[in-house]
């Protein structure tokens, strides 16, 4: 059971965190009252001219949707708004499945906004959804913006589907930001129901939806039985996947999927056959914890991805992060005949997963449900670290990366595989056609196959038991990658600096020299490192500039400084005891003699 006075809270925009925490870090109450306004501000910099509206806890439906006179309802607000306005629904806990009536138009979207630090949750414990139903749904409607919200406890048993946020049909040009999902779960027992919690749905033949941006979102502690909780399926194209984190479900984390028949008048004799996932960038997530052993709809079998392609095709997947999650990921298809095509999986990081870091190709060697292929995908520049974490028997069957059945024109180049002792590097089944191998770099084990490998010695990680993944100067993987162009490498490492920065490409998903100036998404600096992040109890901190210990300064998301004691202190390391915390997002600044930094964390 999901408790909603135990959702963590909306921290601001990262981007922003490293200027405020430096101009206000020493008056936590101005720092919040900025930080709220000038976010709010950001957030409509094209609406401001247009109608801002509020709902409110108290407020009443006869009003006029003035801050003084706020609307009780969030249906009510968007019946009555249009292109260019915005509805702000204030703090509250809201009973209601909120759907959209009327669309927006280019430069001017209908904003559905919540506050910043303290977003209005849509409570669904006393509602239930009818066939497929969202707490938010979006249907048949375009340029639509839903930002900052916490959507939670929306569940059944019976064979309707419980969606989070639901985008259906012939919808377009629309943003989900920064909202908080927890609890969207089925409760039933059986394989063929299921819930999402967010649900991307092209349904019609004669429009995609396309343009749209999922960023920011946070989903946690969702049972969505034989359902993904994140899902793009049908007639879906020309979309972004950014930034978001996924954990601790029951089920596949994200899915881009092709040929469910999503979309029924897809079909090569009615017109193009689009009734798939494609044309999209799925970049930056943080995927951890999604495990089916105890979920019904699989008898105790562990086979949920992290990220997961069954069908989708012309996807770069870039440097997102899959750990402690049943298989890292999985390029298939489920559809006898049909193919998962042209799919890029580059600079990620993957490490301690259950069974697989990597698995390609159909799961059936034959005609049945998972016997599509995998054809034409390049899987390049990765780092996977020991993904054969279960010790239980009837798992104890692959390796770090599998080939199933039906690879084709596959291409595997320039990845770490770092396998625990006994373990297997790389397990082929088959039959397979036309895959390759190239500039591998193989340690730990010397199990299974290992196909390609120009290195079998330590990869020389600058902390690789904490997941710090960065080369060291001696490593035999600088220089060492094979040459690829650059819509196939990027132009980018994990880090975000440039991919090419010696005599050729490195192995991996960093590239050397770690860089010590350009900050991270969250205002951080790679010349620090902190780990596990999310963390239970013990966070580590390690520091790779010279000088003094930095002087440490520990904020929640609402801006307000906290006490701690190191527990141990290193030349340049230092452990912090945080067991008591709660659960949520920090901030950790550091202070020394040529400026701060701040870094993001997640008390798990």
């Amino acid at each position: 059971m999901v408790q909603c006075n135990s959702l963590p809270k909306r921290c601001p925009s990262s981007d922003f965190f490293p200027y405020f925490f430096s101009k206000f870090s020493k008056n936590p109450p101005t720092m919040k009252f900025f930080c709220c306004c000038f976010l709010l501000l950001v957030s409509l910099p094209s609406f401001l001219s247009a109608g801002f509206f509020h709902v409110a806890m108290g407020g009443d439906d006869q009003n006029n949707g003035s801050a003084g006179t706020p609307w009780a309802t969030m249906n009510h607000a968007l019946s009555q708004v249009g292109p260019g306005d915005t509805v702000y629904v204030e703090t509250g806990i809201y009973s209601e499945k909120v759907s959209f009536s009327s669309s927006g138009t280019a430069g001017n979207p209908i904003v559905l906004l919540g506050d910043t630090v303290s977003p209005a949750l849509i409570d669904g414990n006393a509602l239930s959804p009818v066939g497929r139903e969202g707490l938010i749904s979006i249907v048949n409607h375009s340029y639509i913006h839903v930002v900052n919200f916490e959507l939670a406890n929306f569940r059944t048993s019976t064979t309707d589907t419980p969606v989070g946020i639901l985008v259906e049909g012939n919808s377009h040009d629309i943003q989900i930001r920064d909202c908080i999902l927890m609890g969207i779960d089925h409760t039933g027992t059986t394989n063929d129901r299921g819930a999402n919690a967010i649900g991307i749905y092209g349904t019609d033949a004669n429009g995609a939806i396309y343009n749209l941006l999922l960023q920011g979102n946070e989903i946690s502690q969702c049972s969505t039985l034989a359902s993904e909780v994140v899902t793009l399926n049908g007639n879906v194209r020309n979309f972004e996947v950014v930034s978001n984190r996924v954990h601790d479900c029951t089920n596949i984390g994200m899915d881009f999927i092709g040929w469910e028949g999503e979309c029924s008048g897809c079909t090569a004799t009615s017109g193009p056959n689009v009734d798939r996932a494609r044309n999209g960038i799925v970049r930056d997530n943080l995927i951890f914890n999604i495990d089916t052993k105890d979920n019904p709809a699989y008898g105790g079998e562990r086979n949920a991805a992290g990220l997961y392609v069954d069908g989708g095709a012309d996807i770069i997947f870039d440097r997102n992060i899959v750990h402690t999650s049943n298989i890292g990921v999985e390029l298939a298809s489920e559809t006898f005949g049909r193919a998962t095509e042209r799919i890029v999986v580059r600079n990620h990081l993957i490490y301690n997963n259950h069974l697989i870091g990597i698995s390609t190709g159909g799961y059936d060697p034959g005609t049945g449900p998972g016997g599509g292929s995998a054809e034409q995908c390049w899987v390049v520049q990765n780092t996977l670290y020991q993904n054969h974490s279960s010790t239980r028997p009837q798992d104890d069957f692959d390796g770090e990366i599998r080939l199933q059945y039906r690879n084709v024109d596959m291409m595997f180049a320039n990845n770490i595989v770092v396998a625990d002792t006994n373990r297997p590097r790389v397990v082929i089944d088959g039959p397979n056609q036309a895959f390759s191998f190239s500039n591998m770099a193989y340690w730990g084990s010397s199990d299974g196959q290992a196909p390609g490998a120009v290195v079998t010695s330590d990869p020389e990680f600058v902390n690789g038991p904490f997941y710090f993944f960065a080369l060291q100067p001696s490593s035999l993987c600088i220089d060492g990658g094979m040459a690829l162009p650059d819509s196939i490498a990027g132009t980018e490492d994990y880090a975000g600096d440039p991919r090419l920065l010696g005599n050729g490409l490195d192995i991996g998903a960093y590239e050397y020299p770690l860089p010590l100036s350009r900050p991270l998404p969250d205002g951080a600096d790679y010349s620090v490192n902190l780990f596990p992040n999310p963390t239970a109890d013990i966070l580590h901190l390690q520091w790779f500039f010279p000088g003094p210990a930095p002087k440490l300064s520990l904020f929640n998301s609402t801006g307000q400084q906290l006490s701690f004691s190191p527990l141990k202190t290193g030349p340049q390391s230092l452990e912090i005891d945080v067991s008591k915390f709660p659960a949520g997002i920090y901030w950790i600044r550091m202070e020394g003699k040529d400026g701060g930094i701040v870094r993001r964390w997640v008390k798990g």
